[in-house]
Order: structure tokens, then sequence, then C-alpha cells
């Protein structure tokens, strides 16, 4: 994979959720790389008649980033505010993006380390679900969830959290927790581990009830979750959807999953986690 500013060549490679990643940008878990083969300087062509569209947008510390996207032959095309311009190629796994000059490093950083990384690896099949990830004796648990559910909080609770945020999940004959990819918090993070084999994964539901409870999900509802809480699935192109259709249901019938109901309380963190754990 390749994400490079247009004009620079790379200086930086990595490892994200088991892919190579070279860069112009020292995106967290990249390190400069002097014998990198140059090649040719990467450019930034946009295809001709695009046909913007919204989808959604990135918060960042400096605030809320419209996204529009645009398909062409053979590219996506991303337009984040009319400050940062992406073109990427689904064939060759490579992005190259310009930036105006008021762009800030933060809504630099949290665009490729979010969306466009998260795009290219689900190019390589590998989806990125917004879920924590535990590790147990038999494997890594998912703590799937919207922003401010408290997924982070509980993962943090375990005594060995893998992931607080972002956990990448390939197709693959059985369910994997795949290796790192940052994690999209102010300051991304970015912590390496084996691949792991997942046992389970809970999607949290805030809620009233006097204790936590759990409730066993079907195929069924587990698929259509999984296929909510994929990062930057809105950008798929028709072919990438259908792939994604597929990995959602061949994981949901190969894990067990539950809804995991609770209080918002930093009381209930004990009894939460005896229940993942007997679960």
């Amino acid at each position: 994979m390749m994400i490079c500013k247009a004009g620079n060549w790379p200086q930086y490679r990595g490892s994200y959720g088991g892919h190579d990643l070279v860069s112009s940008e020292p995106l967290p878990g990249c390190v400069p790389d002097p014998s990198l083969d140059r090649g040719s300087l990467p450019t930034l062509e946009m295809p001709p008649e695009l046909q913007w569209q919204q989808a959604g947008s990135i918060w960042t510390a400096d605030g809320t980033l419209s996204v529009e996207i645009a398909h062409g032959a053979d590219a996506i095309v991303l337009n984040v505010a009319n400050l940062i311009t992406v073109r990427v190629w689904p064939t060759k796994m490579k992005a190259i993006f310009s930036t105006a000059e008021n762009v800030s490093d933060e809504q630099l950083l949290c665009l490729l380390v979010g969306p466009v990384l998260m795009l290219l690896l689900a190019l390589c099949k590998h989806f990125v679900l917004h879920a924590s990830a535990i590790q147990t004796d038999r494997g890594a648990v998912l703590l799937c969830g919207e922003s401010g559910v408290g997924k982070s909080t509980l993962a943090r609770s375990f005594d060995a959290a893998l992931a607080d945020d972002l956990s990448c999940v390939p197709c693959s004959e059985g369910p994997m927790l795949a290796g790192a990819v940052p994690q999209l918090k102010w300051n991304p993070s970015y912590k390496q581990f084996i691949p792991l084999p997942v046992q389970a994964i809970f999607f949290l539901k805030p809620g009233n009830p006097a204790r936590p409870r759990t409730r066993r999900l079907t195929s069924r509802d587990t698929a259509l979750r999984l296929c909510r809480h994929t990062v930057a699935s809105r950008l798929f192109p028709s072919h990438l959807l259908k792939t994604h259709l597929r990995w959602s249901a061949e994981m949901a019938s190969g894990i067990q999953a539950f809804e995991l109901e609770y209080r918002q309380l930093r009381d209930q963190i004990p009894a939460m986690k005896a229940r993942i754990l007997a679960s």
C-alpha cells in the first residue's frame, strides 16, 4: 500500500493489519527507510467529469470536516472540506493527496489514518470495525459500539487490552484479529501484536438495567451489525460492498456474538467484565 503527497517521494515504511505501507508522511507506526525504491515521482491527476456525493464527516480536534466522494474509472476521489483532495487507485492500493495551505497537521493525520488507510485496508480485504479488543486465554474478544458508549474505557479495564478504538479483521477461513492499526483518538497511538483468533464479539448498548445483561444474537443480526460498524464503508465502490457483505455473513456464522446492555457508570465495569468473561 502507498499513501503519498503529490510531488513527494515515500520516505517511511510501516505495517498495518499485516500489510506493508510506504508513505511520504510519518504516520503512527511508520519509521524512516532510506532504502525505499522511489521510482517515479507521485503525481495527482484527477479523472474528468466527477459526480460528487456526500459521504459523512471526519471529527478532529480542529472541528468537524465534511467529506465528499466521487467514483471515476479506476479511481475513488475524496474531497475533505476543500482542504484535502485524495485519489485512491483500487487496483494499485495507492493513495495520492494534495492539501490547501491552511490545512493543519491534525486534520491531515485524522484523514490519512482514518478513511484513507481504512479504505486501502478494505481493498486488501481487511475490514476495520469500530471496536476495542482484549486478549483472553482463548483468543481475542471484540467490544463493538458507536463513539461514546464506553468501549475504550471497558477495554482498558482489562489487563490485556489490544485496541481501544479500531480492530482489523481480514477475510479468512476463520475470524482473526489482524495486526494493529492506528487508534483514532486525538493523538493516534499504535500498538503492534501478533494476529489472534476472534473468540467472541460484544455489541455495547447503553441502557438502564439494574445490572449488565447479555443477549445472544442471531447470525443475521450479527451480520447487519458488522456492516453498520465497519469503518469507511460509505466509501466502498460496488464491488467492494459485495465483498464486505460476504465477509459480514461469513464472520457472523463463525463467531459467538452478544448484545451487552448496561448503565454507563464506572461502578458497572466489574460486572460488565464478569459478563464478558463468563460468556
